[in-house]
């Protein structure tokens, strides 16, 4: 499935802020244990998810993951582990931001579905208003065909009676 809210420079902002956030908690690294840290993280990586979509919150997750090893795990300023907790905790935070990449980014989905569908409903109640409306039939059929071919993805539109002849297009 196509990510529709592909945003190159979320993308890159997301990897950016997971750097930042990283750097903004190193004073705090010797006074809590890193798997800490992954809450931040997280959240980062679900608001660039709901901003960006799929691909920039995947980066994001990367990049939180590598930023919390770089910066948050002993040794320091290494990309290397040295504990298993350390280890843990990076496997934790990699996994939860995949998780949280893939459930957060469906939210763009969800709303071009929600759109369509009012667009199809806000349809259905013109052409129910179109026809109970009075005057010629031909003139609320009209009427009908140009709000389906707005919001349908029609050239044209055209209704025939019986014997084929066009009542309104």
């Amino acid at each position: 499935m196509r990510d529709e809210y592909q945003n190159p420079i979320l993308l890159a902002a997301g990897v950016f802020a997971s750097i930042v956030l990283g750097m903004l908690l190193v004073p705090l690294r010797e006074h809590t244990h890193p798997g800490n840290f992954i809450f931040l993280f997280v959240i980062l990586i679900v608001v660039v998810a709901e901003m960006g979509g799929r691909w920039a919150a995947l980066a994001t997750a990367g990049g939180s993951a590598l930023s919390l090893d770089f910066f948050l795990t002993q040794p320091y300023l290494r990309l290397s582990i040295e504990d298993k907790h350390d280890l843990i905790a990076f496997i934790g935070l990699a996994l939860c931001g995949l998780v949280a990449a893939a459930l957060g980014s469906r939210r763009g989905e969800r709303i071009a579905a929600l759109t369509a569908a009012r667009a199809d409903l806000d349809l259905l109640h013109a052409a129910a208003a179109a026809i109970v409306a009075s005057g010629p039939v031909g003139n609320r059929l009209e009427a009908v065909l140009r709000g389906a071919r707005g919001s349908l993805p029609l050239a044209g539109a055209a209704v025939r009676d019986t014997e084929g002849k066009i009542v309104a297009g």
